[in-house]
């Protein structure tokens, strides 16, 4: 049984003595006792030099130990405050939020998100705008260019041409993301399709375009035939092709291609 000075001392643990025992073991005498005397306004820097020096007379702390002693088999005997739950929320990764290589990265990238960046684009001064974005795109880092990569289709599809001068970087840039990288390439790629103003660029872009319509992933081929359509706007050899595969795709099963379909047929037909 705690006396009650030793309950009294016990409650002055933090969380009423019920932390885990566990975090006292680094160097138990000196820490516990520290924050002991803190709380009773003692000489914390006496102790400190008497319980770091190995020749110390011990018999100086055996009156504290009588009293110390049952408090610290009481926070023994205590359920252990579980921490790992906490610990576990602090560093869990959300699906799809960023990659394990950059555990700062606070929290998954949304459409609002995507949304909201390219909103902001367009409000601050477009060179420096344009020379962010790029900046991004170029990263090393598959998060920041998988969202800078967003950001240029959806700035792109609002305004046409806005990065037409680096039509033959974002080309460049499709082709050096890796396969599972899927969602960037795909962005890139549209953004290269509204991009490219002149004949020459569109011709460099249409083998990169035919190689993602013959991917087996939905998704790409579905942002391939946008862009197909996207050139075949301005390319009319292209016109009689992607008519062909706007109309084969409006009865695909998969919906994505449907979608995209009836989305893009009224851009091939201008």
């Amino acid at each position: 049984m705690l006396s009650a000075l030793q309950r009294r001392l016990l409650q002055c643990l933090p969380g009423g003595g019920r932390l885990s025992f566990a975090a006292l073991t680094c160097r138990i005498e000196q820490q516990f006792l520290e924050f002991i005397f803190a709380q009773l306004s003692l000489n914390t820097a006496h102790l400190r030099a008497t319980s770091l020096n190995p020749g110390m007379n011990c018999r100086r702390l055996d009156p504290l130990m009588h009293i110390f002693g049952p408090i610290l088999s009481a926070i023994r005997d205590m359920p252990l405050a579980s921490t790992k739950g906490k610990a576990r929320k602090r560093h869990t990764v959300l699906s799809g939020a960023r990659p394990a290589q950059c555990p700062d990265r606070p929290r998954p990238w949304k459409s609002s998100d995507a949304a909201a960046a390219a909103r902001d684009f367009f409000a601050k001064p477009r060179r420096m705008a344009i020379c962010e974005l790029v900046r991004e795109l170029c990263s090393d880092d598959p998060f920041d260019h998988r969202c800078a990569a967003e950001v240029a289709r959806l700035v792109s599809q609002r305004k046409p041409g806005v990065l037409a001068p680096y039509a033959n970087l974002l080309a460049d840039v499709a082709v050096t993301f890796p396969m599972e990288e899927w969602q960037a390439r795909g962005y890139v790629l549209v953004a290269a399709a509204h991009n490219s103003m002149t004949h020459a660029q569109r011709q460099r872009l249409l083998p990169l375009v035919r190689a993602r319509l013959a991917e087996d992933r939905i998704a790409v081929r579905a942002m391939a035939l946008e862009a197909f359509a996207l050139l075949a706007a301005h390319e009319p050899d292209l016109r009689d092709e992607a008519m062909e595969m706007l109309e084969s795709a409006r009865h695909d099963a998969a919906p994505a291609l449907r979608c995209k379909a009836k989305l893009m047929l009224p851009v091939v037909l201008k």
